[in-house]
């Protein structure tokens, strides 16, 4: 298991405590978005707030086998990295090995 410094970043004052991000520790005012995807490829529009998608879909881990999202302005889909800015009602599709939720 590869450890990542991005894991133990503090969480985001709106979010939580200022406690390591993979504790999930949130305030308890604080609500998390989801969505329920099937195993295979899922199109989605993502709802929460701006955010990196190593970040957002840290619920994920170990399901993700692949996400994209279309840029408009090139008139192309391209492939989610760990550094791509999701942002509110942006089209994805994600595909994931099995029945999962995706919290973010």
């Amino acid at each position: 298991m590869a450890f990542r410094i991005e894991d133990w970043l503090p969480m985001m004052p709106v979010e939580g405590p200022p406690l390591p991000r993979n504790l999930g520790l949130y305030w308890p005012w604080y609500e998390l978005t989801e969505i329920q995807l099937t195993a295979g490829e899922n199109d989605v529009t993502y709802t929460g707030e701006s955010k990196k998608a190593g970040i957002a879909m840290q619920s994920l881990a170990g399901y993700l086998e692949s996400a994209y999202y279309y840029d408009g302005l090139a008139g192309i889909w391209k492939q989610v990295v760990y550094d791509t800015m999701l942002e509110p009602d942006m089209q994805l599709v994600i595909t994931v090995s099995k029945d999962c939720v995706w919290k973010f």
